[in-house]
């Protein structure tokens, strides 16, 4: 086995396989030196190469971060002050030079979180009166530069139930994507205007969301498309203006596309393969696809987890691994470009309450060469985000 899953995320992924005052400010934060960090010799005859530099901002009083993204060369955190209510939300800006914060209300709470041409891009629901679970979707713009947000009136999906937390959305190609589970009509992907928020196109059928999330991931070369975990094995690709899709990577019988990660012009994806029994095991391949829609990396087994890759200044990819248990240091790898294989950079201390964090997990951002890495939890006052200087 080759890292662990969380306790809730493996239930998960064998049940999917199986069946198929806001203002608070963030007040703390504290350079620190790696465990055990020493300076690396590159080669016997190369000259050391000093550890990552660490900074650590903790989230006190009632925060509870839920997701990140980079954009506008600062890093934002989406979070709420009631998560078990979905209320009281906002999105944390955070300077990444100096880890300065500073907190902007959100008129609704959110489910997903994208951001492009210099703005950031919320998902919202509202529940449909009358129904006992409908939920309409809309595009919240968020704009850092005068730090308003708002939610645009088209109904972008509407989806029933628990389907509201098995979406994925991100920005490439001038436009927003939505990939989630349209009501009465099975899984597609929406193309929203940024402008507007309204749907431009449609695209159907796409692949079956597994027991999480759906993968998409967008770029000048197209869009990209995978069920996620515990659903079909593959990958496709739409061309720009095609609106037909084609698989262009197929996997094991046993397997599911995880994530995507478009970056430098590629694609990558995180293929886990698993095993059987009651506690399944999980075995992670990276691939890559070139901008024609060609496997021109398969990586041998990896540490890498359930979240996309990301890329710093230079060309450096870095990824987590698999969450260990409970309390257990979280890996930051460093990616071979050119083989997809992994190496361990530096370990995070995790708080002790990150061992069942739901399916929500560690993830990542860049700005510059500094890699950031969120370690939420279900606790208030309990997560952390990492800086960490390449």
């Amino acid at each position: 086995m080759v890292g662990g899953l969380t306790r809730a995320r493996a239930a998960s992924v064998a049940a999917a396989v199986a069946c198929a005052a806001l203002a608070l400010p963030l007040l703390s934060v504290a350079p620190i030196v790696p465990a055990g960090a020493a300076a690396a010799r590159t080669s016997d005859s190369a000259e050391l190469v000093a550890p990552p530099t660490l900074t650590a901002l903790h989230f006190p009083g009632s925060f509870v971060p839920q997701q990140l993204i980079a954009a506008s060369g600062r890093i934002w955190v989406l979070g709420s002050g009631a998560p078990r209510t979905d209320t009281r939300c906002g999105l944390e800006e955070i300077t990444p030079a100096t880890m300065a914060t500073r907190m902007y209300p959100l008129p609704a709470c959110a489910q997903g979180i994208a951001a492009g041409g210099g703005r950031v891009y919320l998902v919202t629901a509202e529940f449909v009166r009358g129904t006992a679970a409908t939920q309409r979707l809309h595009v919240d713009v968020f704009d850092p530069r005068d730090g308003k947000a708002r939610i645009l009136s088209p109904v972008v999906m509407s989806v029933l139930g628990s389907a509201i937390a098995h979406i994925d959305v991100t920005y490439g190609d001038g436009a927003l994507w939505l990939y989630g589970e349209q009501m009465l009509a099975g899984p597609e992907v929406v193309r929203i205007s940024p402008a507007t928020g309204g749907v431009t196109a449609m695209l159907e059928p796409v692949a079956a969301i597994g027991g999480i999330d759906p993968a998409v991931a967008a770029d000048d070369a197209g869009l990209w498309l995978a069920g996620g975990p515990g659903g079909p094995p593959g990958v496709s690709w739409v061309r720009p203006g095609s609106g037909v899709s084609t698989t262009v990577f197929q996997g094991a019988v046993r397997s599911s596309v995880s994530w995507l990660s478009a970056v430098g012009g590629v694609v990558w994806a995180g293929v886990e393969t698993y095993g059987t029994g009651p506690s399944p095991s999980v075995l992670t391949n990276l691939v890559e696809l070139d901008e024609d829609g060609h496997v021109v990396v398969t990586s041998p087994s990896e540490l890498t987890g359930d979240f996309p890759l990301v890329s710093t200044a230079g060309g450096s990819l870095w990824g987590l691994a698999y969450v260990g248990p409970c309390g257990h240091p979280e890996e930051l790898l460093q990616v071979d470009r050119t083989t997809g294989s992994s190496q361990p950079s530096v370990a995070l201390k995790s708080p002790a309450q990150s061992c069942d964090a739901g399916v929500e997990g560690s993830q990542l951002a860049a700005v510059g060469r500094d890699v950031f890495a969120l370690i939420p939890t279900d606790v208030a006052g309990s997560a952390v985000l990492y800086r960490v200087a390449t």
